[in-house]
C-alpha cells in the first residue's frame, strides 16, 4: 500500500492509493468522524459528506483501476474553498492508509 500520486486544486485535493476502496473509505470515515460530524455517508457510492470546522466537506472514494483507489476531498465554507481543511484530512488519511 502507498500513495501513487497527489493533486491539489482550488478547493479540493486528490490522491491515488494502492489499497482497496473499502480500506480507504473506512479510514476516511473514521478520520472524518474524529474531526467533525458526518452529515451523510454512502459506502456503495463512495461518498461521505460532513461538517468540519464550519466547512461543508465532501469525500469521494472511487476505484478507477484494478489495485488503485482514488480519493477526492473538497471543503467549502460559505461557498469559499477551504483547501487547508481538505489538505489536513488528506494528510491524516494518507498516514493511516499507507
Amino acid at each position: 500500500a502507498g500513495i501513487v500520486g497527489a493533486l491539489v486544486g482550488k478547493d479540493d485535493v486528490a490522491a491515488d492509493f494502492r489499497s482497496s476502496a473499502g480500506k480507504v473509505y473506512r479510514t476516511a470515515l473514521a478520520i472524518v468522524q474524529k474531526n467533525g460530524q458526518v452529515v451523510s455517508e454512502n459506502k456503495t457510492g463512495g461518498l461521505i459528506q460532513a461538517k468540519i470546522s464550519g466547512c461543508d466537506v465532501k469525500v469521494r472514494v472511487t476505484q478507477p483501476g484494478r489495485g488503485r483507489t482514488h480519493l477526492d476531498i473538497s471543503a467549502r465554507k460559505m461557498m469559499i474553498p477551504q483547501a487547508q481543511v481538505a489538505n489536513g484530512l488528506l494528510y491524516q488519511i494518507s498516514e493511516k492508509v499507507k
